[in-house]
């Protein structure tokens, strides 16, 4: 086997490595770290392109060895080689061919598959993004919500011992009308008995000098 070729072997055995651990039963906590790594890793976009350039190489080599296994698979339905030696040559031939045909084919399949996965782990990982940011925006409603609960509380507290504070003031002003009611019966009463005192002091003084006349 050709060094390109050992290559490809190799990281097909790498992409099998690779898949069958995806499909293990990984809790929903892993695979959720998981995409998270692959969405916040700034070299993803590079590993895509590399993965792409990967693929158009291994598709070339695909179809050189289909062309290659249909030239070998010509050459033996069509000619008959008189010695053992040429014909197994051509079988190798033929094997070698299929073989890289099956190697390469594979590797691409494989390459798809997790192309088509990293892309998922992307979209899971941002709707995770998503998801975390509605449920902050959740919170922060949530909190002004109970800001607002609490302000209307203290607003209708507020009102309630304003209302208190007016019957309270109410009361007052009721109370002070009626002690100065009071006060001005008060003072026409003191009025009135000055005014009998100083007729009766004048009544009085005039029996007084009466008497001395006499």
């Amino acid at each position: 086997m050709t060094l390109h070729w050992t290559l490809i072997s190799f990281l097909m055995w790498v992409e099998i490595g690779c898949f069958l651990f995806l499909c293990l039963p990984l809790p929903t906590s892993i695979r959720h770290k998981l995409a998270k790594v692959v969405t916040n890793s700034t070299g993803i976009e590079h590993v895509k392109k590399g993965g792409a350039a990967i693929f158009v190489m291994i598709s070339i080599l695909f179809l050189d060895s289909i062309r290659e296994m249909n030239k070998m698979s010509t050459e033996l339905s069509h000619h008959h080689h008189d010695t053992l030696g040429a014909e197994t040559q051509l079988h190798m031939r033929l094997f070698r061919s299929q073989r890289n045909a099956y190697i390469s084919g594979f590797t691409m399949l494989l390459l798809l598959v997790l192309n088509r996965y990293v892309s998922m782990m992307l979209e899971l990982g941002n709707v995770l993004v998503i998801q975390a940011q509605a449920k902050s925006q959740q919170k922060e409603y949530e909190r002004v919500l109970d800001d607002c609960t609490k302000n209307e509380k203290t607003a209708a507290a507020a009102t309630s011992e304003l209302e208190a504070v007016k019957a309270k003031l109410d009361k007052a002003d009721r109370a002070f009308e009626n002690l100065k009611k009071q006060s001005e019966g008060t003072t026409r009463e003191y009025m009135r008995l000055i005014d009998e005192h100083a007729k009766l002091q004048a009544k009085f003084e005039h029996s007084d000098e009466a008497k001395k006349d006499k």
